[in-house]
């Protein structure tokens, strides 16, 4: 798999590491979205410029090294990172797509079933039973969303920072302890 060799997703002790080596093949699938990242990273480039290069790796750095006075290999190692940063945009953006669709079809699930329900047993509104199972299954797909989503981030935040969490935690303990137990001169 091409596109996976240049990614940065590799992380060693919270710093990003180097962009593989982004090849013509990869510059040229991805050009067309890489044009306006790369006017935004050098505002001195012009679109029309860069498009005159159709893509092409070399004639971009030359291009890009010639206007910024930058060396070749530098511009290169620029190219790549944004590719990579360009992908996971993409794969970010296709996720949540993803998830507001999931979540979308499983509301108009939800509807559907609870529409059924109230032209069979309930005409009128719908009893507290099934307000609470349609409560219940909207906060295990919440839950279920944080444990994907926001746990694996603070876990890693937490193994990052690791001082700072034991001292927060013995803060919030002796905090706790205070007004829980007491100043404890009061103890005989």
């Amino acid at each position: 798999m091409a596109i996976a060799n240049s990614e940065t997703t590799a992380r060693h002790n919270g710093t990003a590491i180097a962009p593989k080596r982004l090849s013509p093949e990869q510059f040229q699938e991805r050009f067309e979205s890489l044009v306006p990242l790369i006017t935004q990273e050098w505002s001195l480039m012009a679109p029309e410029e860069l498009k005159a290069t159709e893509g092409d790796l070399d004639l971009t750095v030359d291009l890009v090294a010639d206007a910024t006075e930058h060396t070749k290999t530098l511009i290169h190692a620029q190219l790549a990172e944004l590719h990579s940063l360009s992908l996971s945009w993409e794969r970010q953006a296709q996720k949540e797509k993803r998830q507001s669709e999931e979540l979308s079809h499983s509301e108009s699930h939800d509807v559907q079933s609870k529409s059924e329900t109230e032209k069979s047993d309930h005409p009128s509104s719908p009893s507290i039973d099934d307000v609470l199972d349609l409560l219940e299954r909207r906060t295990e797909q919440l839950v279920e969303r944080v444990k994907a989503d926001v746990l694996p981030e603070v876990k890693s935040q937490a193994k990052r920072n690791l001082g700072a969490s034991i001292l927060t935690a013995l803060g919030i303990g002796f905090l706790l302890g205070l007004f829980v137990g007491g100043s404890g001169g009061d103890r005989k």
